[in-house]
């Protein structure tokens, strides 16, 4: 074996050897060490398959604690190979094995309980010494009820306990993906609480820290209390659905029936306030929590929910209480409808686009509650709360001009009562306004001030601090919907199909309510944002229906241009190259023929999908079914075939995109690629006659369409001759037509001839009846 000697340590390092040989077959190999917690890479490296044939080591230093993550992967295409590999610490054997399968991932040198895919098991109740940060445990408990996990007892600095039931994705300060959590409790800068626990389900327990402010072990304590105690009689106002052994129930109109009351708590938002630029995630940018994509400044800020009143609110959870939850979503979770509101106004009332919010779960915090994401609510006295720099938890500034402005912040912008019917004691205190100044400096650098003097805000019904809104009429709290085209008071499958309709006319009437990306035009952008809203509303969602909806995202450009053109069938057929977007709808316009008609050929017609075309400015428009898209990929794929009746120009060209939308409800930027056909060929002599006639309807009453087997090449004519051969009429037939419309209304009844000419000749005789 081939030697190699890499590393020199120092003494607070461990060093870490690497072998691997190939045993069978050709064995291309990379090799990725990275630290399982700090993601620093500690050896990164792509072997040739005749240096691991030979047999290979690395040596390299890694801090003595610092728990690995080892991610290996063959890179030939044969199956038919074995690697033996081995990783020494300090000289020792940690961990040996054979590369067998195409990748192997594992940990090195952690300790137990220093990963989530690796925690110590709690078997019941005691004292317990988490010896490291972010220590892991798993409990499955045999009995359903309360348990106590506390770290108030032993310490004195500043800890946290975090609970899942699965591990996150990151070890995160906060507690964004935890079943529960608890920072500071009664017992000054520890953690203690109580969380009702199922039986037979595993939990993860993370005990650790606040930004390293523990030096030395964690002592905890996890006890199981007892069975959740309360009143179990649905129909008492203190009813608990959490509740496994009875307790006193009171019913109305005791005085011990009360009810919850939700608060901003506004020293919490004022004080966290501040300025952060982000990456526009597409889930950001379609569910309405940015203004647009790429990177954006907003202003981030906390927002802790109390519940001052002397009663529970309850959530519950989305297979018990659906009505609380919107289920359909871009981030695949549920959310509850209610949670908050963040508005940004001018001082005249207007609402600035900035933004808004969904709560993901919303749990106690406070210790002694018993609601978390299995079950949601918080309990009276105490509080849950989004923290500065999670996901929606802002105003997108990027693009507000500078300017004083009114931001408000409401609790349960809905009214909602809770599952159990109780409305909040008072719904005037869900709501804090304050005023700030939004600035830019010479380089474009935004920037905001908190103002002291914030007038009182009134909404235009008068109300102080209230969230009554004009509708998309301008109607304060009128009843107008955006997207009712068809004025029926909802949003339904019959505004879909008269939004295609308003595509197809000539003077298309843009109004407030049915422009939903307010950009002054009509096009199917508007028909896909209204889709996708009607689609996710119907599916338990609401996030898509926050109007209007406009943004451009201009990353990764999509495409669209002419693939061929048959003159002899009077077609022509149209692709789209997106590499990195789902495509939901296109429009676009053609020059140089007449459409007649346009089928779909997405998928070799398979993906359900809506097409049709403006006779009028010549523009295709096509809307996949909601849930369907035309996937990104490689290659340009074949979206639609274009039917035309007449070749008008020497060219045939694409001459403007309106629009290609993606599945996140935004515009892509696009591009048209490829030359114009050239239809100069197709007026010359090559084509000797203008071919077969048919005509429909056959008898006519009125009005008939001559149609033609070949588009004409010169100029023709259609004859037209009663029974006994007089000539009755002379239909002209244009170059590049293959269909001529006739009018036969001043016709008398009989029986009639019709032959087509050109130069003279006569051919192709039909007879033709009129009523």
């Amino acid at each position: 074996m081939n030697m190699r000697v890499d590393a020199q340590c120092a003494s607070n390092e461990s060093e870490i050897t690497f072998t691997a040989e190939c045993v069978v077959g050709d064995c291309a190999l990379t090799v990725y060490v990275t630290g399982a917690n700090s993601s620093l890479f500690y050896l990164s490296e792509s072997f040739a398959a005749s240096e691991v044939s030979s047999g290979l080591e690395r040596n390299f230093c890694v801090p003595s604690d610092e728990c690995l993550l080892v991610y290996m992967y063959y890179d030939g295409f044969d199956i038919d190979y074995q690697i033996d590999y081995s990783f020494l610490l300090n000289g020792v054997v940690d961990t040996e094995g054979s590369l067998i399968t195409y990748y192997e991932n594992f940990n090195l040198n952690c300790p137990p309980g220093s990963i989530c895919g690796d925690p110590i098991p709690i078997s019941g109740d005691g004292s317990f010494t988490a010896d490291s940060d972010d220590t892991w445990y798993s409990f499955t408990p045999s009995t359903t009820g309360l348990y106590h996990i506390s770290t108030c007892a032993s310490n004195e600095c500043d800890t946290k306990i975090w609970v899942y039931n699965s591990c996150p994705w990151s070890n995160v300060e906060g507690p964004p993906g935890t079943y529960a959590y608890n920072d500071n409790a009664d017992c000054g800068l520890q953690a203690d609480t109580d969380i009702a626990l199922e039986a037979g389900y595993t939990y993860l327990i993370r005990i650790g820290d606040n930004l390293d402010n523990c030096l030395g072990p964690i002592q905890f304590t996890f006890n199981y209390v007892g069975l959740i105690i309360g009143c179990m009689d649905p129909l008492a106002c203190n009813f608990s659905p959490l509740a496994q052994t009875e307790g006193e129930c009171f019913y109305f109109p005791s005085s011990e029936c009360s009810s919850p009351d939700l608060v901003m708590n506004a020293d919490v938002l004022l004080s966290s306030m501040t300025l952060m630029d982000i990456q526009a995630t597409p889930c950001d940018v379609e569910e309405g929590q940015v203004t647009g994509d790429g990177n954006r400044t907003v202003i981030t800020f906390s927002v802790r929910i109390d519940n001052i009143g002397e009663a529970d609110y309850y959530i519950g959870d989305p297979s018990n209480n659906p009505e609380m939850f919107e289920t359909v979503n871009c981030h695949g979770h549920v959310h509850y409808a209610g949670y908050g509101d963040y508005r940004l106004m001018d001082m005249q009332g207007n609402i600035i686009p900035a933004g808004h919010k969904n709560g993901f779960c919303v749990m106690d915090l406070c210790g002694f509650g018993q609601y978390n994401c299995g079950q949601m609510g918080i309990s009276a006295g105490c509080y849950d709360e989004y923290g500065a720099g999670t996901s929606g938890q802002w105003f997108d500034i990027t693009d507000v001009p500078d300017g004083t402005y009114r931001g408000l912040v409401t609790v349960n912008p809905l009214l909602l009562p809770d599952a159990l019917g109780r409305h909040e004691f008072n719904y005037e205190n869900n709501t804090y306004v304050f005023c700030l100044e939004i600035t830019s400096d010479g380089f474009g650098q935004r920037d905001f001030v908190l103002l002291g003097d914030c007038p009182t805000f009134y909404d235009c019904l008068g109300v102080e601090n209230g969230l009554a809104q004009v509708d998309c009429e301008g109607v304060c709290d009128g009843p107008s919907i955006w997207g009712d085209v068809v004025s029926d008071e909802e949003l339904s499958a019959s505004d879909l199909s008269e939004y295609v309709s308003i595509l197809a006319q000539q003077n298309v009437v843009v109004t407030s309510c049915n422009d939903l990306s307010a950009n002054g035009s009509l096009t199917v952008y508007d028909l896909a944002l209204a889709s996708v809203c009607l689609g996710e509303s119907e599916s338990g969602g609401n996030s898509a229906c926050n109007f209007p909806h406009n943004i451009l995202t201009t990353s990764s450009p999509c495409g669209m241009a002419i693939t061929d053109v048959n003159f002899a069938q009077g077609y022509v057929d149209i692709e789209l190259k997106s590499t990195s977007h789902d495509v939901i709808a296109y429009q676009f316009t053609l020059n140089g023929i007449v459409i007649s008609s346009v089928s779909n050929i997405a998928d070799n017609g398979t993906l359900p999908c809506s097409v049709g075309f403006n006779p009028f400015t010549n523009s295709v428009y096509a809307l996949a079914d909601f849930g369907y898209h035309l996937e990104n990929a490689t290659n340009a794929q074949p979206v639609c075939r274009v039917y035309f009746s007449q070749v008008v120009s020497n060219t045939i060209c694409i001459t403007g995109i309106t629009d290609i939308v993606n599945i996140h409800r935004s515009r892509t930027a696009n591009y048209i690629y490829g030359e114009c056909f050239d239809a100069t060929a197709f007026s010359t002599n090559e084509i000797l006659n203008i071919g077969d006639i048919s005509v429909m309807p056959n008898p006519v009453q009125d009005k008939v369409t001559f149609t033609l087997s070949r588009f004409v090449s010169t100029p023709s004519e259609l004859i037209i001759r009663d029974h006994v051969g007089k000539l009755i009429n002379v239909v002209p037939v244009p170059t590049g037509s293959h269909t001529v419309d006739f009018d036969m209304t001043s016709m008398q009844s009989g029986v009639y001839t019709v032959s087509s000419q050109r130069n003279g000749e006569l051919s192709n005789v039909i007879r033709l009846i009129k009523l």
